[in-house]
């Protein structure tokens, strides 16, 4: 009788383990919300990591098909604005699936994870887990001797420009190789493995406004096993806590192609008063045979190679699905059947949507809910969402390049929200179309700060900055030197908002263009307006400024406490506007170019003989050199010879003209270089 009990329980017991078995779901999600178990969202150790922290998004990306996740903590990762240790996305990854033969296969990144870094070889073995070749690569623009710049993985397929070096497609580019050929390790998915290898590039850019709010991302998918892929989805899935998580709702713009997630309130526990979306833009689906159409693309993103494929079409977003943390239905599929049918757009017991006019549907919540018309999705609670491409056909050994963007927005209410993140979706959809001719940012100013503690704060900066001049591929422009912007920074914030800093004073230079005017995107209203977006004054460059108050608080400089100041160069592009670039591209402001100052007194005994502002007596007189004293305490005893124009092999160098307005104003030493030709030494 025992036995008969026991050949009964333990198969029972072992259904029940199996169904109770944790899942990589942590304890908190983002910002304390308790609702899941905890588990290690590694995995593995060779799992590989890097953030990618550009621009105001900060969020984390992993060579197990997962992102957004932070992997210390398993916690929400997709921290925005950055530096604000607020969050409004929890987890996201890849999902695939497709059917060979009688067997449906898929492959996921959500809470577990189907992917480990590496390749599948020719025979169709994985590849490489435990080599550290096969890791996230990052770079930075202008950074070349990064370990990851002289090691670009060229040989596992990381693009490069047209000279062979490391392509940078943003300010940050990030690379890296992954696959679910090695047992799957989800238990929701199929036994089998699809035999897909990933080479999936990640950038973003350092700019102001709403291009500082964007992540691109492009799938390279690989069929590397000897099947065929039938009825084939590719899918972008994403559990997103905007703040608190269980106050959300979701929805896609049809027209943007753009899946998103707003608070259902215009109040969050975590973002407070008018919360912020976000949203996945999906620019590229899966090409299929079309007789009659033909694709264009250029490989890699942003080069001039350019791809034509007669006889196909892209199939763009197909799916866009919906389900709930738990209850009630739909919710979340556990079986690698469930998981095919909720990539195809069904639930995942197999009912399919039905419009509010009675169709049956691939795409939930179509309505616009800033109007209130159409499907909207009701109540408030922890949701996913995913957007996919299908139905295809891959062929062994066949590629498919899916692209897509994270974008977040923040407008006058949660509402309004929605609204700035569809016009910064029709933002990165131009870039996409414009093939990411994203002209670079402003360049940083150097800039020494000299703090005595008599009240006041010396800034002083150096020239680079109005050397440069920076190509407008999207308006077919450039970007012109035009001035300096000064400002204070609110303490505890990095100032990338407008409202983080106060403006102490603006240098432009005199030549009748003062104020710059452009159409811009009002969150209050909805709708773009022309204004000003940057004030002029015609007064002239400097490049000294004397702060002698607080100007955020409006009190004096005190001895002790911490101040941070940025001086910012901007230039003007008259080609510029809202369908290009914009005609304004100024200094990003970021927690890497403000200064800290704390003005403290002298300490006993310095010995200061100049002050700030001072003139330094000099042999060459009776040419107009006259060095002006910006550091007090750095002056070195020493000999000194200042040269203009040519150099020294050639010290006979004739003046530039803007040159000479712009730093000498001096007409007499302009006739003589340009008569005599005499070296100024």
């Amino acid at each position: 009788m025992v036995k008969k009990i026991l050949i009964f329980f333990i198969p029972v017991l072992l259904v029940v383990l199996y169904g109770f078995k944790p899942h990589d779901k942590p304890t908190k999600s983002n910002n304390g919300v308790s609702f899941r178990n905890q588990s290690n969202p590694n995995q593995a150790m060779v799992i590989s990591q890097a953030k990618l922290d550009a621009n105001q998004i900060s969020t984390w990306f992993r060579t197990n098909g997962s992102f957004n996740r932070d992997p210390s903590t398993g916690n929400a990762g997709f921290e925005w604005p950055k530096g604000s240790g607020k969050t409004a996305r929890y987890a996201s990854g890849l999902c695939l699936g497709c059917v060979v033969g009688n067997d449906t296969l898929t492959a996921i990144a959500e809470y577990d994870y189907d992917y480990k870094n590496g390749y599948v070889d020719d025979q169709g073995n994985p590849q490489g887990e435990d080599n550290p070749d096969y890791r996230v690569y990052k770079i930075t623009a202008g950074n070349t001797t990064d370990p990851d710049y002289v090691n670009w993985p060229v040989s596992q397929g990381a693009y490069t420009d047209s000279i062979g070096q490391p392509l940078n497609l943003g300010t940050q580019t990030m690379f890296y190789v992954y696959t679910e050929a090695y047992p799957h390790g989800s238990g929701s998915t199929s036994l089998a493995s699809l035999k897909a290898q990933i080479l999936q590039t990640n950038w973003a850019y350092n700019v102001n406004g709403p291009l500082g709010n964007i992540v691109f991302q492009e799938y390279r998918i690989i069929n590397r096993s000897s099947n065929t892929w039938t009825q084939t989805y590719l899918a972008q899935w994403t559990d997103d806590d905007l703040g608190t998580s269980t106050d959300d709702k979701v929805g896609v713009d049809t027209a943007l192609n753009l899946g998103f997630t707003y608070n259902s309130t215009n109040n969050d526990g975590i973002y407070g008063t008018a919360p912020p979306a976000v949203g996945f833009d999906f620019f590229r689906g899966a090409l299929v045979a079309s007789p009659g159409d033909t694709v264009r693309y250029y490989s890699p993103p942003g080069s001039s190679n350019l791809i034509v494929k007669p006889g196909f079409r892209d199939l763009g977003l197909t799916v866009f699905n919906y389900y709930n943390n738990g209850t009630p239905q739909p919710s979340d599929p556990g079986s690698n059947v469930e998981v095919y049918r909720v990539l195809s757009g069904k639930w995942r017991e197999g009912n399919t949507w039905v419009t509010p006019g009675g169709v049956t549907t691939t795409k939930c919540y179509t309505g616009d809910p800033v109007t209130g018309n159409g499907w909207l999705n009701e109540g408030e609670r922890d949701r996913r969402f995913l957007q996919s491409t299908g139905p295809f056909v891959m062929q062994p050994n066949d590629t498919q390049i899916i692209v897509v963007a994270q974008v977040v927005a923040k407008g006058n209410s949660n509402l309004g929200s929605v609204t700035s993140l569809r016009s910064t979706s029709a933002l990165a959809q131009r870039i996409f179309d414009n093939n990411f001719q994203v002209p670079p940012s402003a360049p940083a100013v150097p800039t020494q700060i000299y703090a005595p503690g008599n009240g006041i704060i010396y800034l002083s900066w150096s020239d680079t900055a109005e050397k440069v001049s920076i190509p407008n591929k999207l308006s077919g422009g450039t970007y012109k030197f035009q001035g300096y912007n000064l400002y204070q920074v609110r303490p505890g914030t990095n100032g990338a908002n407008v409202e983080d800093r106060v403006l102490m004073a603006t240098y432009d230079i005199n030549d009748g263009i003062t104020d710059i005017q452009d159409s811009v995107f009002s969150e209050v209203y909805g709708i773009f307006i022309y204004y000003t977006v940057q004030k002029g004054y015609d007064n002239g460059i400097s490049r000294y400024f004397v702060m002698n108050r607080d100007y955020i608080n409006n009190s004096l400089l005190y001895n002790g406490s911490q101040y941070k100041v940025v001086v910012t160069a901007y230039y003007y592009d008259s080609l510029g506007g809202p369908f290009s670039a914009p005609k304004l591209n100024e200094t990003p402001v970021t927690s890497t170019n403000i200064i800290d100052v704390t003005p403290q007194n002298l300490t006993l005994g310095t010995q200061v003989n100049y002050n700030v502002g001072d003139t330094i007596i000099t042999n060459q007189n009776d040419l107009g050199t006259m060095p002006i004293v910006t550091q007090p305490l750095n002056l070195k005893s020493a000999t000194y010879t200042s040269s203009y124009g040519g150099t020294n092999a050639n010290p006979y160098g004739i003046f530039q003209e803007q040159l000479i307005q712009q730093l000498l104003y001096c007409w007499r030493i302009r006739q003589i270089s340009r008569v005599h030709r005499i070296p100024l030494r």
